[in-house]
């Protein structure tokens, strides 16, 4: 299989967190045209910071796709320029005021590449301690908590965790937790 050509874009929108392109592709293999739209958005990071005691530090907060609270690990876009890594250890400051030794990369997926253009990178930072306050963006309201390790799973299960994110970065975890065993 082949990457399809793109023939021309066009730029429909820009805002905040995204940008709405329209692409018009052809196919290498039916030279069949198509066109599509793109959002291209910042590049995203998860942590997941693990205490001494065996809890997850989790956020809850509003988000406007769900029309709820949603509970999940502390998140947040790349800026333009800056190290995942970095983004990560800030974040978590910010939305939690946490204080961690050197997050660790557990993997990185494409959120959704039919349409959506951008990267998520997860990450875990065990010994990681609230020790600090929050430093929150004008638009967020985060409450932190502290969830036992054992019960992310059955969480996620009976629908107390829905963001897929977050459950994506809970797999790329326990494939790091099972390799470290």
């Amino acid at each position: 299989m082949k990457k399809w050509e793109e023939l021309s874009r066009k730029e429909i929108s820009k805002q905040y967190l995204w940008q709405h392109d329209k692409i018009h592709y052809k196919s290498p293999k039916t030279g069949k045209e198509s066109h599509y739209d793109l959002l291209i958005c910042p590049d995203w990071i998860n942590i997941i910071p693990i205490t001494k005691n065996q809890e997850v530090i989790m956020v809850k907060q509003f988000r406007p796709g769900a029309n709820g609270i949603t509970l999940e690990f502390p998140a947040g876009a790349v800026d333009t320029g800056e190290d995942p890594k970095d983004a990560a250890t800030r974040e978590l400051q910010e939305e939690t005021g946490s204080a961690i030794n050197e997050p660790i990369l557990i993997g990185k997926t494409h959120p959704n590449p039919a349409f959506i253009a951008n990267t998520l990178w997860c990450y875990v930072c065990e010994d990681a301690e609230i020790n600090g306050d929050q430093n929150l963006d004008q638009s967020e309201e985060i409450e932190v908590l502290l969830v036992p390790i054992e019960e992310i799973d059955q969480m996620i299960l009976n629908g107390a965790i829905t963001h897929s994110l977050t459950i994506a970065s809970w797999y790329f975890y326990k494939m790091y937790r099972s390799e470290k065993s």
